[in-house]
């Protein structure tokens, strides 16, 4: 049987914000997709009771206010109590987010309403775009963050294998430490090896200005996308970033307070794009995946924690990188798990990669640097695998490959004409439809205190004294501009 390096030539990536995999697809109702039952309830003390259970439902549109999920938050939320000697238990985190968020004397919204919101995952089919790609496809059941912390040392994983010892977003200092060994480093600097697609500045702006400037002929705004692959010119690896800032409502990663539905409008059109195409589509294979759980449920421990054997485990050593290690923690743990959906012509529908898998070949465990192992195997003469984590995880493309999708006609989509959304009152949105600011919960808040929106706007407030998304636009694009 073929294995999908056969026949993959392209690899496209779109790597959203801090949503746990419970959240977004624990809903699934069939057993295989390892997901959380309704009623499950999660110790809480305070006024709102001993126990808040778990829903499938639909949360709001634009969740608020956003979960707390750096090392110590997240600790509590995989420990929960926190013994003397901790196990893991996955119980902290409905009193983790009453005591981090809602107990706050600054907080005046409606904290049982805010539970209840936190509590609701998405029940089959609410997420229409995402729900209709993995089961039509393929869903990873454990794919888990690269450690239990924040974006930038997630992404850090994503790009390079390691974060240089940082666990912190506030420790970062522009990427800097991570020049010279990302995985865009590597590869060729030329287009047809590598691209990243970005709707306002990118977040790898943190790489610095040099570096950016360097490199700006591969990277092209998101509108380009869609042309690029009508004309069969994607490169070998693709990375595409949401647009961070949500000013009037234009964000489209999902970080709370985003809109689930703009972000879910943008995976449609990514997906539409390559659908456009179905001989370059037969060629590629698109990954959807989270860079870590913003402090949202999941029920699964992840491994490396005391306690991860769950009796559903598959054995898996988590491997530190090579750098030093940072005080407090030895990088030898993943973070909670995330969603990851692949989509290929050559997989099943209603495929499920991960510990309960049904075929042995199939029972893997994924994190970050597994992207990296998926491009080593594209192009192996770039050695993106110089780091210990990078080196023995686990890649997408040793999957066996069915042609079970011959013609375009089997595929589903194209989704941004086939599907609706809805909004927080279960009213249905055309989905090419600006998200109403209207949907926002009266409690949500309007700038997310973590993150990649706010990590660039201190970055820029650091360079240029001012904390203007509009000039750091205008910055990047003077950056990025083609040469005359």
């Amino acid at each position: 049987m073929a294995v999908l390096t056969e026949l993959v030539q392209h690899f496209v990536v779109l790597m959203l914000e801090n949503r746990s995999y419970d959240l977004m697809l624990g809903g699934l109702r069939d057993p295989k997709y390892v997901g959380v039952a309704s009623g499950r309830e999660l110790p809480c003390e305070g006024p709102l009771g001993p126990t808040v259970a778990i829903s499938h439902g639909l949360p709001p549109d634009r969740m608020g206010p956003d979960p707390k999920h750096g090392l110590l938050d997240v600790r509590r939320q995989i420990y929960g109590a926190l013994p003397a000697e901790p196990k893991a238990d996955m119980l902290g985190f409905a009193r983790n987010y009453y005591e981090r968020q809602l107990n706050r004397s600054e907080f005046h919204g409606d904290r049982a309403a805010c539970m209840r919101d936190f509590m609701t995952i998405y029940a089959e089919d609410r997420l229409p775009v995402l729900h209709t790609l993995a089961k039509q496809y393929a869903v990873c059941t454990h794919w888990f963050s690269s450690l239990p912390s924040l974006t930038s040392p997630n992404r850090a994983f994503a790009h390079a294998g390691t974060s240089r010892g940082e666990f912190e977003q506030s420790t970062f200092e522009w990427f800097g430490l991570l020049r010279d060994i990302t995985v865009f480093d590597l590869l060729p600097c030329n287009p047809g090896a590598w691209r990243v697609y970005h709707s306002g500045p990118p977040h790898l702006w943190l790489m610095g200005d040099e570096w950016l400037r360097d490199k700006k002929d591969n990277f092209r705004p998101f509108e380009r996308f869609a042309r690029d692959v009508r004309a069969g010119s994607l490169p070998t690896y693709t990375f595409i970033e949401p647009r961070h800032f949500d000013l009037l409502g234009s964000g489209t990663s999902q970080h709370p307070p985003h809109s689930v539905s703009a972000g879910e409008r943008l995976i449609a059109s990514v997906y539409d794009a390559l659908l456009s195409n179905f001989a370059l589509f037969e060629k590629t294979l698109f990954l959807i995946v989270y860079d870590e759980h913003g402090g949202f449920f999941d029920h699964v421990i992840p491994p490396g924690h005391l306690g991860w054997d769950d009796g559903l485990h598959a054995p898996h050593v988590v491997v530190p990188p090579d750098e030093k290690r940072a005080p407090g923690f030895g990088f030898d743990q993943l973070g909670v798990r995330v969603p990851a959906v692949l989509v290929t012509p050559w997989l099943d529908a209603g495929t499920t990669v991960g510990w309960a898998a049904a075929e042995r070949a199939l029972r893997q465990t994924f994190d970050h640097t597994s992207i990296l192992a998926t491009v080593d195997q594209l192009a192996p003469s770039a050695h993106v695998l110089r780091h210990s984590r990078r080196a023995q995880a686990a890649t997408a493309l040793n999957l066996p490959a069915r042609p079970r999708v011959r013609r375009p006609e089997e595929c589903p989509g194209p989704l941004l004409r086939g599907v609706a959304l809805h909004d927080a009152s279960g009213v249905a949105l055309r989905m090419l439809e600006p998200v109403p600011l209207g949907t926002a919960v009266a409690h949500a808040e309007t700038t997310p205190d973590s993150g990649p929106e706010k990590e660039l706007l201190d970055a820029w407030e650091q360079r240029s004294g001012n904390r203007s998304w509009a000039e750091l636009e205008t910055h990047t694009d003077t950056l990025l501009a083609p040469s005359p």
